[in-house]
């Protein structure tokens, strides 16, 4: 169902351009800075052990787990095309913009000197110890942004062949698809994955049965996020006659500032599913 609407507003957004009879086009990409906030930004790496016991029953094991403190922004990149077209007489003063892009988000959850957790210690003696390492998430999103563009030309009398011929703000929301999500473990968390693949291989060649292992990893905060998100955008930027200084006085460029506040808590999984995510771009485009 979230699939057929997210592409029923990618074709709507283009359908009301494209029949548009003095529409424009260009294509864009942008760099910048992505941060998760809300009241669940912790990282909970959590095990759960089962074991065979003396009547060949499977039977709880216990649990490990230790918990991230502290995250850190990452890069976000964008790149697509975008369309405009005038929704006032007075073409350059309000348009709309759909745009369509592909949106990378990344960020990182930090492990400094946390301590585990178990409800049985018999576990413990592989791996306890002090864990520092780190759970890089990242996100690709296909995004399709509906913006309301308000546009400022400069008097044609101080229009020259390569400058700045009008400012502009927008505002809008968004509409994203996530198709891939990926989290790599780091330093001691891809350490602590090791020793806990040790403990139950070594389980495996114990002479006692009744010691045999098994697990699971919990999927938390990061690992599960719901594939769509909702985000309002806004910002500014200028749009340049000639920046290459070519003096063709024809290539137009496009530089602007932006922001996308995530709207919707993104989290779809066992615990730590109340957060966002946030980021701040800048990006250049070019118009056909």
């Amino acid at each position: 169902m979230c699939n057929k609407f997210f592409f029923l507003i990618i074709l709507l957004s283009l359908s009301l351009t494209m029949f548009a009879s003095d529409f424009e086009w260009g294509i864009k990409y942008g760099a910048g800075v992505s941060q998760i906030h809300g009241s669940n930004l912790n990282y909970n790496l959590h095990y759960d052990f089962t074991k065979m016991d003396i009547n060949n029953q499977i039977v709880d094991g216990g649990y490990f787990e230790v918990t991230s403190n502290k995250q850190k922004h990452g890069l976000s990149h964008n790149a697509g095309i975008f369309f405009t077209y005038p929704l006032t007489a007075d073409r350059n003063e309000l348009l709309f913009q759909p745009e369509i892009l592909w949106q990378r988000y990344t960020y990182s959850y930090w492990f400094k000197d946390c301590y585990p957790v178990t409800n049985n210690y018999g576990l413990t003696w592989p791996i306890w110890g002090k864990v520092n390492g780190t759970v890089e998430s990242r996100l690709d999103y296909v995004s399709v942004p509906l913006l309301i563009k308000m546009q400022q030309d400069k008097p044609e009398d101080t229009k020259d062949n390569h400058a700045i011929v009008s400012m502009f703000g927008y505002i809008g929301p968004s509409i994203s698809y996530l198709f891939d999500n990926k989290t790599t473990n780091r330093k001691g968390i891809k350490t602590l994955d090791n020793a806990v693949e040790t403990l139950i291989a070594n389980t495996l060649t114990d002479a006692d049965i009744h010691q045999y292992y098994e697990y699971t990893k919990a999927l938390v905060s990061a690992d599960k996020l719901i594939k769509i998100k909702y985000d309002l955008v806004f910002g500014f930027g200028w749009n340049i006659i000639d920046a290459l200084k070519a003096g063709c006085g024809t290539d137009e460029w496009v530089i602007d500032f932006r922001f996308n506040l995530n709207v919707n808590p993104l989290g779809d999984s066992v615990t730590g599913n109340n957060f966002k995510l946030y980021n701040g771009l800048a990006s250049i485009g070019y118009k056909f």
